[in-house]
């Protein structure tokens, strides 16, 4: 049983082995007591996750999507995406960097996105069942899970063309490059016409890049704002990276769900923000945020 005043879940993460690294921003374990929570998560990259027990449950705009099965792969999130976990409930789960699910899945993200994907329909009988029998891997086992999911991504991460892999690549190293960059500095990267890089960042990135900026600018806010601690120097930076208070409150909303004022407002909400499940793309929050506290 729980302990009076503790959350009603355990959010966990474990850093990818040698050789997923970059195919994973991280692996997760959830624990949830037992009863319905209902949350928001925010618009996250490509997922897979494994229900040891309880299940999930994702309310998309479009309607509500129940998981096919206890293994289930959520595509990648345009804008935050409200989800009810009914408990007790364990799960592990991956969440896969832009190239990984381009290796993995080899599904465009502006054609494939915020909705839930079946494994029998990604992968062959033999990968979709061996994939299930991990859902009844006892939970005291966890980390056989996380070997099976490491193994699996190693033996699928097909090749992408060069240039495609290099468009990846420089764009992400441009989105890590400062809390709101420039989006001219992508296009002087690469040896592509702006419609070029326009076209291959919608299909591995699920939009163009002036709207990619918006949605990794509004996440990194909202990460920033979660942190009980951050200085109010650091405050005043992120609100001066927007035009004014509206557009911040408006896009924060859009891609997490929540105002800045309700960002504290429950801890889960912290952790799915938290800077070390975003892999690279979140590397000037931890830059920031080690600054700050220093």
């Amino acid at each position: 049983m729980a302990k009076e005043g503790a959350p009603p879940f355990r959010f966990e993460f474990i850093p990818p082995g040698e050789g997923v690294g970059e195919l994973v921003n991280t692996f997760f374990v959830l624990h949830t007591d037992p009863g319905r929570i209902d949350e928001v998560l925010p618009a996250y990259s490509a997922q897979m996750l494994i229900f040891l027990s309880g299940r999930g449950i994702l309310h998309f705009t479009q309607g509500v999507e129940s998981p096919p099965g206890r293994v289930f792969i959520s595509a990648p999130f345009m804008r935050a995406t409200p989800f009810t976990l009914e408990g007790p409930a364990c799960a592990v789960g991956l969440s896969f960097t832009h190239l990984g699910w381009a290796r993995f899945a080899g599904l465009a993200a502006d054609e494939v996105h915020d909705t839930l994907l079946d494994p029998a329909d990604l992968f062959d009988a033999q990968t979709a069942s061996r994939l299930e029998a991990l859902a009844d891997v006892d939970p005291s086992c966890l980390g056989e899970i996380v070997g099976e999911l490491e193994e699996l991504l190693r033996a699928r991460s097909a090749t992408l063309r060069p240039l495609h892999e290099t468009l990846i690549a420089q764009t992400i190293d441009w989105l890590s490059s400062a809390f709101s960059p420039p989006v001219e500095e992508l296009y002087e990267r690469l040896p592509l016409s702006e419609r070029q890089v326009q076209r291959l960042c919608k299909r591995y990135f699920g939009v163009p890049p002036t709207r990619l900026l918006k949605r990794f600018r509004a996440v990194r806010a909202a990460s920033l704002l979660a942190q009980d601690d951050l200085s109010q120097d650091m405050r005043d930076e992120v609100f001066a990276a927007y035009f004014d208070q509206s557009h911040l409150i408006n896009d924060i909303r859009r891609y997490t769900g929540r105002t800045p004022r309700l960002l504290v407002d429950g801890p889960l909400v912290a952790d799915t923000l938290d800077p070390e499940g975003h892999g690279p793309t979140a590397k000037p929050l931890r830059q920031r945020l080690k600054s700050d506290r220093a």
